[in-house]
């Protein structure tokens, strides 16, 4: 991850967090408000993604993050730098808008290594409409801890379809209107998208008398007669309520679309309806004190099932029974039957206060159409619960089942979030249920397996090791599951495509559970980032250290640890007469990024033409083991990492010996002083954990006998060397004997010469100063 962080102002800040982004794929991009603090509530913020000043998405109207935390995903189609503003308000009625910038990388990638995770809810026929109403859209998905919202902009127009993190839509939104309580008004949604949201500007007292004539009002105040009302204007819409002690409705009213939303609040009910008939019964139980309702948990109930097999992957079988939970106030006895036609059985209640509860057995219903001889329960099939006056009846029935990731690209070892929606299995609306799971199936190139204790727990490692239930009445069970590197000793690849499969027994259309089935496949990869080998120079002498940096997300196995790459053999670097394998470990957790170093060897050789220095050979440079790697004088170097798709990565550098340098570092001396000789040739750096040490020559005009002097490497591997030469205006030992006027040479014999000279080479090398002070400049 890569987190950038950039103060907004004094109370609050913001951080994305995003991944290596590649050209042509869509990607999330993480936001948290960094110094957000509980009295600020929910934070307000719009987005503005822009290109070379082009839009690439929003900029959007406000939005909100639940406990400061958002995100994006949205297409990045070219590579290059893009501009992410993120205009921050604050705090819900708090705060003024303070602006933050983040540049986004993104590097060159292919378009077509994954499916476009949006294009599902691009197909939305509201989408659809959006789309060819505004040609210049652009669109996106944004994140929050609750919610998934699909946003499409053009110019001032944005509509959001929301989604919660179970994949239900909750609600559309326009510029003009917001339907977050109320998925229904398709139609007059476009109508509005068609009419360009049209002020809507009603006078009060038109819309006062258009809500007082609708049917609900009318119930209510027929049951409720002593009754007050209040009428609340809004940009597009008003507020109505009416209410009495005990009795509350609460009725949204758009100019142009009329009702859209009818909430009523009492003491047995808190219901948001959408028919009208809907809600005048519940008004009238309300109102009516004598009469006592039947409440049913739901509408429609999961048909029961015997023992089945919920997987072709698996060999494990379930079964459940369809517990029926009811609330009734009066005295008199519950009953229930379950009704067929014009045949009816009855089914036995439990009763404690003014709970009561039905469970209901796959054999507990009628015979006819059952799939085998014996009474079972069919998807049609109605239960009534009667209790004195009160009878309310509620279907069974059979829905569709998915499976669905919280993204479709794993690092090989990262976890994956996987839900399975079914309601049917939401059998107990009570209870948080679980399942084995192996009803879910893995399918990929190495492995066609379960996912549960059949297909092996070792090779998933999840948590919690079955389905679980997200809540009550959900109907979406969670597990977290490692995406694994191999299974039974073969590798995962990355970029590997997979599949996650749940078997449906039950789907909408069956009449009973195991008359036919449907398999729902979520589609996913392993990433595939590609790998990068970077050495720290271009040329290298014989006998350098040489640090080799591989940048390799998809080997970023384990998250929370420092992982290694080449220990299975497959990095090595080669010169023309030698190889060796490398283990390079991470260099931090979670970076991706993998670093070590070789030495090279050299190859026996008398480099400083002495034969009484060195071996018994007169060899200066002759060390040589598994560690390090051989190269001669003029090689090359190849780092090689052979990826698991057989394909592989090369990086390459040359291996040659450098012409030494020789000088004193100062131009001129005066007598009976001393000089410093220095010498510059990587070549004699014998040993790069060693401080190495070899002869030059020095001489003067008075002395012209040769001085022998030991010049030493000034830091192991720097092969820079010194020697301090004193000088004296007389003959002395150990002097050497410079008077005014005088030129002093250092004389080096370089035997490492690049090519084209060859091993057996050599050429001295002379530097010079003065003895006194330097003619001045003409």
């Amino acid at each position: 991850m890569i987190p950038l962080t950039v103060p907004a102002f004094a109370e609050l800040g913001a951080e994305i967090d995003h991944g290596v982004i590649k050209s042509g794929t869509s990607d999330r991009i993480d936001i948290t408000f960094t110094q957000y603090l509980e009295q600020y509530g929910d934070i307000e913020y719009i987005i503005h993604i822009t290109k070379d000043g082009r839009d690439v998405f929003g900029p959007t109207n406000l939005l909100f993050a639940p406990e400061g935390i958002a995100g994006i995903e949205t297409r990045f189609d070219e590579a290059g730098t893009y501009v992410m503003s993120v205009m921050i308000k604050g705090a819900m009625y708090g705060h003024v808008f303070e602006e933050v910038i983040f540049e986004i990388p993104v590097y060159e990638g292919n378009a077509d290594s994954k499916p476009d995770k949006i294009d599902e809810m691009r197909k939305n026929r509201i989408a659809q409409s959006f789309m060819r109403l505004n040609e210049g859209y652009n669109d996106g998905l944004v994140y929050t801890e609750w919610r998934t919202t699909y946003m499409m902009v053009a110019g001032d127009k944005t509509l959001q379809l929301i989604y919660d993190n179970d994949g239900l839509l909750l609600g559309k939104a326009y510029s003009c209107i917001n339907l977050m309580e109320d998925t229904s008004f398709s139609k007059m949604l476009v109508k509005m998208m068609k009419l360009g949201c049209p002020s809507g500007d009603l006078e009060y007292d038109r819309a006062l008398k258009s809500i007082r004539d609708t049917k609900i009002v009318k119930i209510f105040k027929e049951a409720y007669p002593d009754y007050e009302e209040d009428l609340y204007k809004h940009t597009h819409s008003y507020e109505y309520n009416i209410e009495v002690d005990g009795a509350h409705l609460e009725i949204i009213y758009h100019s142009e679309l009329g009702v859209r939303e009818r909430i009523l609040f009492c003491e047995r009910y808190d219901s948001i309806e959408t028919h009208d008939r809907k809600m005048a019964r519940r008004i009238k139980e309300c109102a009516d004190p004598t009469r006592h309702p039947i409440i049913l948990d739901r509408q429609v109930y999961p048909v029961p099932f015997a023992s089945m097999k919920y997987h072709d992957l698996a060999r494990g079988d379930i079964a459940g029974d369809t517990v029926i939970h009811a609330w009734y106030d009066g005295t008199s006895d519950v009953t229930a039957k379950i009704t067929r036609g014009v045949e009816s059985v009855p089914v036995g209640v439990s009763r404690s206060g003014n709970a009561a509860s039905v469970v209901v057995s796959h054999d507990m219903g009628l015979a006819a159409g059952c799939p085998t001889d014996g009474r079972c329960i069919l998807a049609g099939d109605v239960i009534t619960i009667s209790a004195g006056e009160s009878t309310t009846s509620v279907p069974f029935g059979l829905t569709d089942g998915y499976v669905t990731l919280n993204q479709m690209t794993y690092l090989r070892g990262s976890d994956m979030i996987i839900a399975m929606y079914d309601p049917d299995l939401d059998l107990d609306a009570r209870q948080v249920e679980s399942y084995s799971l192996d009803m879910l199936g893995w399918r990929s190139e190495i492995a066609d397996i379960s996912m549960g204790p059949l297909g092996g727990h070792d090779v998933f490692n999840p948590e919690p090791d079955m389905l679980v239930e997200t809540g009550e009445h959900t109907g979406m069970f969670q597990v977290v599951a490692a995406v694994p590197p191999e299974i039974g000793g073969r590798v995962l690849d990355p970029g590997s495509p997979i599949k996650i499969e749940y078997m449906d027994r039950g789907p909408a259309g069956a009449s009973f559970v195991g008359e036919y089935s449907t398999t729902h496949a979520e589609d996913m990869y392993t990433a595939n980032f590609g790998v990068t080998i970077e050495l720290d120079q271009k040329r290298y002498t014989w006998t350098d250290e040489v640090y080799i940096m591989v940048i390799a997300p998809d080997y970023n196995i384990n998250q929370d640890e420092m992982d290694a790459i080449g220990t299975d053999g497959r990095l090595r670097m080669y010169t023309t007469s030698d190889a060796v394998d490398l283990v390079l470990h991470e260099t931090g957790r979670d970076t991706g990024i993998f670093a070590g170093s070789v030495l090279l060897a050299g190859f026996p050789y008398n480099a400083d033409g002495n034969h009484l220095t060195g071996n018994h050979a007169g060899h200066d440079v002759w060390q040589d083991s598994a560690d390090t790697l051989r190269t001669d004088n003029n090689d090359e170097i190849m780092a090689i990492f052979n990826i698991f798709s057989g394909d592989s990565v090369t990086e390459r550098a040359q291996v040659m010996w450098n012409t030494g340098e020789v000088e004193w570092i100062q131009e001129s001396y005066m007598p009976g002083t001393a000089g410093i000789a220095r010498i510059i040739d990587p070549d004699m750096n014998w040993d790069p954990n060693r401080i190495d040490s070899f002869e030059i020559t020095v001489y003067s005009d008075s002395d012209g006998a040769e001085t022998k002097v030991m010049v030493r490497e000034i830091y192991d591997s720097a092969g820079i060397f010194t020697a301090v030469v004193q000088f004296a205006d007389t003959p002395q030992e150990g002097y050497l004997h410079a008077v005014l006027g005088d030129t002093i040479t250092i004389m080096y014999d370089d035997h490492t010469l690049p090519a084209p000279y060859g091993v057996d080479d050599s050429q001295k090398i002379y530097g010079s100063a003065l003895i006194g002070s330097p003619a001045p400049p003409k």
